[in-house]
């Protein structure tokens, strides 16, 4: 819930409040809906003590200590969580308020409350079991780690938000809402003033606005190439009034000495927040955060491939072992491209965002580590960036600047950081990739499947599945993620106007060795659903004058059965036809019993005989009409089938 507070600094910012004025605002719910907490807390407070039953007050209390979370003001907040607690008859509200406890770093508190929350909630134990384990380690081992941390707060932080720096050089380039004089603008969310850049020498002196280029609205988390002669940064806001206004990354470049207008870059339809985007060192990757909604949930990282024309390819999501069902921000890619640090409020976390680190593997990044208790604590931590310098001290792993909001702070604030070495770990035990793309046939005739393949195309953003758990894919139908050692999958790939498609697989008995990657590489091939249109059986024969369904067939209606129930809302007509040879009644006849008995033998593999419809066509429809006498016997065989289509539905 708290990095709502700083996506992008501001999660959405919806400009309808911005021109309402305080007289125009009859309750403090109102407030709260139209995002003017330090407004809304005092209505709150007095609408609680007016309150007729508990049902009103929990939900008066939440607004009150969500809103209070919002200003920073986590001690009063953690007051009213309480209260929320007390009031509400919902068993979330204990977990709401152990996460409160934990983001004042009382853990011990927020243990025995865990506790007693999951001796009654067992189905969540894999949300609530990581939280304790969380608040033990701060206990057990959060001293030792507090031995590798060394922070100093930044000398320029002001008493308003000052956040996501980026060194440039000699300067900090980072985002700020401190007000530069009484014209500035001030947001009604909570009377700070637009989020901007500013600059900062190394040494704390000669602080100035940035002005590089004009900014307008919100501008934030600002990054630039290696030759400095291109910048992204985030911009949320727009001069419409009462529309949901979408935060963008947006791009300037230095031409003849002058920086271009700045420019949006779309991504996902812009009907999605995207933003604090990071160059890598090379300028060929953007790295990004984005609430697309079709990630892992909350706030996904994403990857993005420049071209050399300046147009941009498609995005990647980075993977499940980076992305959660929580928030992951602010990535900072290292100069060899091989670590990622971002920021995350997952079950893993301390309490807020943290800041973790991840190892590129591929397309994907794994291995996700939580960084030291000390540099995480309970609030929010995010936005590393790292000075690429080789510390002289070479038990010093690295040294940087952090934003955090910990209790020392007034609003988020800037500190630098120091983080010596942990103890060597063991090599990490060997990893599993799937990697796979969804693709189609193309026909001659597109309208009909029998016909000759020649090709195949990807079919974009398939909706995927890994044993109940969605996995993002892209415009080209790619997807990947990370699997675990020891499992049996059922991989389900879904799209509308196809036929499901389900693909077991394991990764048991795969012969491996710590450190080792072993790819699981699948192309997925979708059908397309053609109603009404006839789709031939292969490889189904039966012995003269005969329907009974011999061996050679079980394969091929084995397949046709799985289809049948990986789709279940469709039902077929199975269809059976005779060369021209024989009485033509007699052919009839024949047929009808041969479809009839396709039909049983699937039927007696578990398909609803609803689904189902034999019908024998003798030699009616012949496929090749040559002269009967004269036709060879391919032309016989190709006339001699057995087939399916689609009816509707159901």
């Amino acid at each position: 819930m708290l990095s709502k507070r700083i996506f992008f600094f501001i999660l959405l910012i919806l400009l309808v409040g911005s021109c309402t004025t305080s007289n125009k605002i009859h309750s403090g719910k109102e407030a709260f809906l139209l995002k003017r907490y330090a407004l809304a807390v005092p209505l709150l407070e007095t609408e609680f003590h007016k309150a007729k039953d508990d049902k009103q007050r929990a939900e008066i209390a939440l607004m009150i200590a969500e809103s209070l979370d919002y200003a920073n003001q986590y001690e009063a907040s953690e007051k009213w969580y309480k209260i929320y607690k007390d009031n509400s008859i919902e068993q979330e509200a204990s977990l709401i308020y152990a996460k409160a406890l934990m983001r004042n770093e009382k853990y011990v508190e927020a243990q025995s409350i865990l506790e007693q929350y999951l001796k009654i909630n067992r189905q969540d134990r894999k949300i609530v079991e990581p939280l304790i384990n969380t608040c033990i380690y701060v206990q057990k081992e959060g001293k030792n780690d507090l031995d590798l941390v060394k922070v100093t707060p930044f000398v320029n932080n002001s008493d308003n938000s000052d956040f996501d720096a980026n060194i440039i050089g000699d300067d900090i380039i980072f985002s700020s809402t401190r007000i530069e004089n009484d014209l500035s603008l001030k947001t009604d969310w909570n009377n700070e003033g637009y989020a901007s850049l500013w600059k900062v020498n190394l040494d704390g002196n000669k602080i100035e606005k940035y002005n590089t280029f004009d900014e307008k609205y919100h501008v934030a988390s600002l990054t630039t190439t290696e030759d400095g002669k291109t910048i992204y940064f985030t911009q949320c806001g727009s001069d419409e009034i009462g529309v949901t206004d979408y935060c963008g990354i947006y791009r300037v470049k230095k031409e003849n000495d002058k920086w271009t207008t700045p420019e949006r870059i779309h991504i996902f339809g812009d009907t999605s927040n995207n933003g604090q985007a990071h160059i890598s060192q090379d300028g060929k990757t953007l790295y990004f955060a984005s609430d697309a909604p079709f990630g892992y949930g909350g706030k996904d990282l994403y990857s993005l491939q420049i071209q050399k024309d300046g147009t941009y390819g498609e995005p990647i999501n980075l993977g499940s072992k980076v992305n959660t069902a929580y928030d992951e921000m602010f990535p900072f890619i290292t100069p060899d491209g091989n670590t990622l640090f971002y920021s995350s409020n997952n079950i893993n976390s301390f309490g807020g965002l943290d800041i973790f680190k991840a190892t590129r593997i591929g397309r994907l990044f794994t291995n996700s580590e939580r960084l030291p208790y000390g540099l995480n604590t309970g609030r929010d931590d995010f936005g590393l960036e790292i000075f690429n310098t080789t510390p002289v001290d070479t038990s010093i792993a690295f040294t940087g600047i952090i934003s955090s909001n910990r209790a020392a702070s007034k609003s988020d604030d800037l500190y630098f950081v120091e983080v010596k070495k942990s103890q060597l770990k063991e090599i990490a035990p060997a990893m599993y990739i799937l990697e796979g793309q969804v693709v189609e046939h193309i026909y001659t005739d597109s309208l009909n499947p029998n016909s000759k393949v020649l090709g195949e195309r990807n079919i974009t953003f398939p909706n995927v599945k890994l044993s109940g758990e969605l996995i993002p894919s892209d415009l080209e139908g790619f997807f990947t993620t990370q699997l675990d050692s020891g499992i049996a999958y059922q991989l389900v790939v879904q799209k509308n106007g196809y036929l499901t498609v389900n693909i077991p697989f394991s990764t048991s008995n795969i012969q491996s060795k710590p450190g080792d990657t072993i790819y699981f590489r699948q192309k997925v091939f979708l059908s397309k659903i053609y109603k009404d249109v006839e789709i031939v059986l292969n490889n189904i024969y039966y012995d003269f004058d005969k329907w009974d369904i011999r061996q050679d067939a079980f394969s091929t209606l084995d397949s046709l059965a799985m289809i049948l129930k990986e789709n279940e809302k469709i039902s077929i007509e199975i269809a059976a036809h005779t060369d021209c040879r024989g009485n033509e009644e007699y052919n009839l006849y024949l047929s009808q019993k041969r479809a009839e008995s396709v039909v049983k033998y699937l039927i007696a593999r578990g398909i609803d005989n609803k689904r189902l419809s034999a019908k024998g066509y003798g030699e009616s429809m012949l496929l090749d009409k040559c002269p009967c006498e004269a036709c060879t016997e391919e032309q016989h065989q190709q006339n001699r089938r057995t087939t399916f289509k689609i009816l509707n539905e159901l």
